[in-house]
């Protein structure tokens, strides 16, 4: 005799409390990030670098368990105000260094540069500081010639891959 195997499996109810177990998370992800101010309006690119930063996607709905719990934690200990990949404020605005900060970032945003970070940015500059001579890694002890070659590069670099830089104000 054989015994029939009910309409109602525990599968379909599992996957059902994952995906609503997810979709609060999603919820609260957006929430909290409009309350920190990550996403103003229609302009998202707070929000889409903070996501980056911690997980390395574009959109919340890549994120897995693990990326979804570290978004909220991080949003929720207070630590989306400061994102940590932020150059701007760094070097002093108005000057050759804050402009190659700028440019890094205009093409980090673009999807050019895999590492929006100081630190990555920090590290470009000193490899191309070493291919022209130098070997100061910091952008503040460059001298004025390679400051200049690092723009040009960069300027060159936004050209090639048609990011626009020249008529956008760094927030």
């Amino acid at each position: 005799m054989r015994l029939k195997r009910s309409s109602t499996s525990s599968k379909p109810a599992k996957a059902s409390a994952s995906s609503s177990r997810r979709n609060a998370e999603l919820g609260a992800i957006h929430t909290a990030a409009r309350a920190h101010k990550l996403i103003d309006g229609a302009d998202r690119s707070a929000y889409e670098e903070m996501l980056w930063t911690l997980a390395r996607v574009k959109s919340a709905a890549d994120l897995d368990d693990f990326g979804r719990r570290r978004v909220l934690d991080h949003l929720n200990a207070g630590q989306a105000s400061k994102p940590r990949v932020s150059t701007f404020g760094r070097y002093k605005k108005g000057t050759p260094q804050a402009l190659i900060a700028f440019l890094w970032s205009r093409l980090s945003l673009a999807g050019q540069v895999g590492d929006a970070s100081d630190k990555a940015l920090r590290v470009w500059c000193a490899n191309e500081a070493d291919r022209l001579g130098h070997r100061e890694t910091l952008l503040e002890f460059q001298p004025q010639h390679v400051i200049t070659a690092l723009i040009n590069q960069l300027k060159a670099w936004c050209a090639r891959a048609d990011v626009e830089w020249q008529n956008v104000a760094p927030k």
